[in-house]
């Protein structure tokens, strides 16, 4: 594909998705990279070099891609969880609930999204509104484990708490 499109943003961002795909980060970065030289403004390239970076430990850049991702394509979803996810792994956990939020908004099914909400809520104490957002994971999700964990490990520390586990509304 690139031998015929060589300056084609999208090759260069398939071609690292396949990379990606295959573990061989390296490459697939320098192909997202590329894209990007190519087309600066393709959201889906910046949220998958920010992707890629996240999964190399290289944070603080990843985070500057995930945002301009988000910023390009406000109603693209999985910018918006994928920023929350890294900004909750740095300890970003404000700024990593209004992701998350955002992100809800955008794909209100996802169980993943409101688990790390809930995460991102216990971090900084709101465990009330945690215990919530878990069971709203397990409501979507029944059998989704870490978050029966999460609202688990949160009901321990919070005995006074009644709630159902899932399902009863």
């Amino acid at each position: 594909a690139l031998q015929s499109m060589p300056g084609s943003v999208d090759a260069h961002n398939n071609l690292g998705i396949a990379l990606a795909a295959k573990d061989q980060s390296d490459e697939a970065i320098a192909e997202f990279r590329e894209a990007l030289r190519l087309g600066p403004d393709s959201s889906k390239t910046h949220r998958n070099l920010g992707d890629a970076l996240a999964s190399q430990g290289m944070r603080e850049e990843a985070i500057e891609h995930l945002r301009r991702a988000a910023q390009l394509d406000p109603g693209d979803g999985s910018a918006h969880y994928n920023l929350g996810s890294v900004l909750l792994e740095a300890g970003m956990f404000k700024d990593a609930t209004d992701r998350f939020r955002t992100a809800l908004q955008l794909m209100p099914d996802s169980a993943d999204a409101y688990n790390n909400l809930g995460i991102a809520l216990a971090s900084q104490g709101e465990l009330d509104e945690a215990i919530d957002q878990f069971q709203q994971a397990l409501r979507l999700q029944p059998a989704f484990v870490d978050a029966q964990r999460n609202l688990a490990k949160l009901r321990s520390l919070k005995p006074t708490r009644e709630a159902p586990l899932a399902g009863r509304s």
